[in-house]
């Protein structure tokens, strides 16, 4: 293995957090909110719109990162590759690429699917648009 890989991974696992809803629980408190920064070297994070477990609303809190035992994804991750077994059936001739560390779906090249949107101009682009609310809507339950 190469040294450093491991920590690599940490360090992109942690990364795919940001901006989702988490809960982080301490030594002696749990806290759920929206994940929008953290340290690397200390582990501390930062939470928006967070509550702690009496249910007291905190708008912004910063945890230590001596005190963090646990943190967990409370939202389900968005799910790339259900939604790019319905683009190669709805454009099956079309070139469609999955990249893995970018968790992003290019088509033709020009037309980049991310689980926050679709970037692109164009019919097929708009077309793209569509299927992505559609997929979110019947996956997820929103829009």
């Amino acid at each position: 293995m190469v040294p450093g890989t491991s920590a690599m991974k940490f360090s992109k696992e942690l990364a795919s957090l940001l901006n989702k809803r988490v809960m982080v629980i301490t030594e002696d408190n749990a806290y759920a909110g929206t994940l929008v920064g953290y340290d690397l070297t200390t582990l501390s994070v930062c939470l928006n719109d967070a509550t702690d477990k009496n249910n007291k609303k905190i708008p912004k809190i910063f945890i230590n990162g001596r005190i963090i035992r646990e943190i967990l994804l409370t939202e389900a991750p968005f799910d790339m590759k259900g939604l790019l077994e319905r683009l190669m059936r709805v454009f099956p001739k079309m070139p469609i690429q999955f990249i893995e560390e970018s968790n992003s779906i290019i088509i033709m090249d020009s037309i980049k699917v991310t689980p926050e949107g679709v970037e692109g101009e164009g019919p097929i682009a708009d077309r793209v648009k569509q299927i992505f609310e559609e997929y979110v809507a019947e996956t997820y339950g929103k829009k």
